[in-house]
């Protein structure tokens, strides 16, 4: 029987690099049991962030 791989994508604020109030926000991805992070290019405010949800909290329709 075949072990079905599966792939899992969780977004992070990396806080070791936060410079000027905003943190990078980092994709981690888990595959076979091997993780590996990439950065996105974006940074955030820590306030902004939901860490629950992985996503920065409130609406596009500021």
């Amino acid at each position: 029987m075949k072990k079905l791989e599966i792939l899992k994508v969780n977004f992070i604020l990396r806080s070791d690099k936060k410079s000027s109030g905003s943190s990078p926000v980092m994709m981690q991805l888990y595959l076979s049991g091997r993780r590996a992070y990439i950065g996105t290019g974006h940074k955030v405010n820590y306030d902004e962030w939901d860490s629950n949800f992985g996503r920065v909290k409130g609406s596009s329709k500021r």
